[in-house]
Parts: structure tokens; C-alpha cells; sequence
């Protein structure tokens, strides 16, 4: 019977609104082998209350002495866990009840480094829930995570060892694409493998920071594209080459959005994907068409 102690790292910063409903869902896990490190990154609200009010020696709080961006913290709390396996749940997300017994045993394969499975996105920008279906791929997965990212962090257990032969931990030049840069880096040389069930809910709201900051996002593609340069492996997959395409996208798009359309045409022919290419040009041209009408539309009035 597997017995590997799972450490969960918790990951907060004045995290108090859903942190009880986080923490119940640890509470309730039908695998009971288990440490939470909380790592409070000098919260000012009610979450070290919340966390303290529960009385579980199983939950360890940790206060940083600093505040830190986001993937430093999550560095510092995993330097205190004491499992063989580390999973992840930020204070606005859930689990279900069967998170942890349904992945623990793919950690028997000796070989694996890394397992995730699907989960539910409670949508509280458009008031709709859903759950994430991605292909999920086995096994060596780094060329794949670059074509499509379909890991979701509250999903994502690794094994520690795996952890700690990766060299560098979690980039803390990064706020926002952290999670891609570690899983691909271990998906390079340590075995990937799934649940096709969905083991938790992540909400989706207007202070995640991939919704806030898609400007930063973008920078932080482009930062990590020249840093992972000496992973071979990486950047001579298939993946590492639609990456590439994918972030000269995402920037055409930011530049339509900002109406640098020179920058963004530049951007266009840059493209080298069929579909990309056909998708940037419809940005381009739509805007473009709409401000033409509207200029069009002034003129006529004041003549």
C-alpha cells in the first residue's frame, strides 16, 4: 500500500475570502498522509487567523520575513516540506475528496516525475462553471506542454527528488508562467502521468493575474524563450518551434489591442503558421475596417 507523506504547499497572500473552503477540502481528503505548509507571505488580513483557528497539527505555518513575489514563495515553502511528494493549492482553489488517493500510486512508477489531472473552472467573471478538457499526454511531455500548456497547478503533484535535481527551482523572475517553465524543464527529463478525472475546482476571477497582466505575460514569454536556450532537448522540439509562433501571436495581438498596427503587421509576417498567420490577420483587419467605418462616419458629419 503506497504511504509517501504528500507535502501541500500553500501559497498565500491576504488570501482570507476562500482560504476556509481551501483548506476544508485538505481536511477532507480520503488520503491522510499529509503536511500543509502555509507560507504567509505578510498577509495583512484575516488568513493567518483563519489557518490558526483550526488547530490541525498536520497544518505549519510559516510567516516569511520579507514579502516575496509569488514563485520565490512558493521556493521558500517547499524548503520547508518534509514528502516524499509535493502538491499545490493556492487559497482560491479547492479539491475533491479523492485529489490525492487517486494520484499518489502513479508515483509507484519510479520513472515519473510529475502527475496532473483535469478540473473544473468556476468561471466568477462570466458567472459560468466548466471543466477543463485538454488532450492530456504521458510520459515525456515537454514538446507538448509548449504546443498546448494544459496543466492546471492545483492539479499538479511532483515528486520531490525530482524536484531536487532540477537545478533551478521556480524561476522568481516570474509572476505569471512560473508553473510552465518548471513542468517543462522536469517534463524534459522525468516521466509525466494523468487522471482524466477532474480533482479539483479553480476559480477564475477578476484578480487572477494571467487576466490582469496579459502585457506581463506576454514579457515573460519572450524572457523565458532566450533563458531555456541551453535545454537542447527543448528548444529543437516541434513544441519549442510553435511556442515561438504562439508568443509572436499573443504580442500581435496586445499591439491590436493597443492600436500599434505597424507593430502588429510587423508581428503578422513573422508568422510562419498557417492558422496563426490567418488568426492575426482577422485581428488586424477587423479593428482596422471598424476604425476606417468610424472615420468615415465623423467625416460624413461634419460635412
Amino acid at each position: 500500500m503506497t504511504t509517501k507523506l504528500v507535502s501541500i504547499v500553500m501559497n498565500c497572500f491576504n488570501g482570507e475570502k476562500y482560504l476556509k473552503e481551501a483548506l476544508d477540502s485538505v481536511l477532507l481528503q480520503k488520503y491522510e498522509n499529509w503536511e500543509l505548509i502555509f507560507w504567509d507571505n505578510q498577509s495583512t488580513d484575516k488568513s493567518a487567523d483563519i489557518l490558526k483557528s483550526y488547530s490541525n497539527p498536520r497544518f505549519k505555518y510559516f510567516y516569511s520575513n520579507k514579502h516575496t513575489k509569488l514563485y520565490e514563495a512558493r521556493n521558500y515553502a517547499i524548503s520547508k516540506s518534509s514528502g516524499d511528494l509535493i502538491a499545490f493549492l493556492d487559497t482560491d482553489d479547492c479539491w475533491t475528496s479523492d485529489k490525492l488517493s487517486i494520484q499518489v500510486p502513479l508515483f509507484d512508477d519510479d520513472s515519473v516525475g510529475m502527475v496532473f489531472s483535469n478540473y473544473k473552472i468556476l468561471d466568477q467573471v462570466d458567472n459560468v462553471e466548466y471543466t477543463s478538457k485538454p488532450k492530456l499526454h504521458r510520459g515525456y511531455i515537454s514538446s507538448y506542454l509548449l504546443r498546448e500548456y494544459f496543466i492546471g497547478l492545483l492539479t499538479l503533484m511532483i515528486r520531490k527528488k525530482a524536484y531536487d535535481n532540477i537545478g533551478e527551482k521556480f524561476d522568481p523572475n516570474l509572476q505569471i508562467i512560473g508553473d510552465l517553465d518548471l513542468t517543462v524543464r522536469l517534463a524534459d527529463v522525468w516521466k509525466a502521468d494523468f487522471s482524466t478525472k477532474s480533482l479539483g475546482v479553480c476559480r477564475k476571477h477578476g484578480e487572477n493575474l494571467l487576466i490582469k497582466e496579459s502585457k506581463k505575460n506576454i514579457s515573460e514569454l519572450l524572457y523565458w524563450e532566450k533563458k531555456i536556450q541551453n535545454y537542447q532537448n527543448i528548444v529543437t522540439s516541434e513544441g519549442f518551434i510553435y511556442f515561438k509562433q504562439n508568443s509572436i501571436y499573443l504580442n500581435l495581438k496586445q499591439n491590436v489591442k493597443e492600436n500599434f498596427f505597424s507593430l502588429a503587421i510587423k508581428d503578422l509576417f513573422s508568422l510562419k503558421k498557417p492558422k496563426l498567420f490567418l488568426k492575426g490577420l482577422i485581428l488586424i483587419l477587423i479593428p482596422l475596417r471598424l476604425i476606417t467605418y468610424v472615420n468615415y462616419a465623423l467625416k460624413s458629419k461634419t460635412k
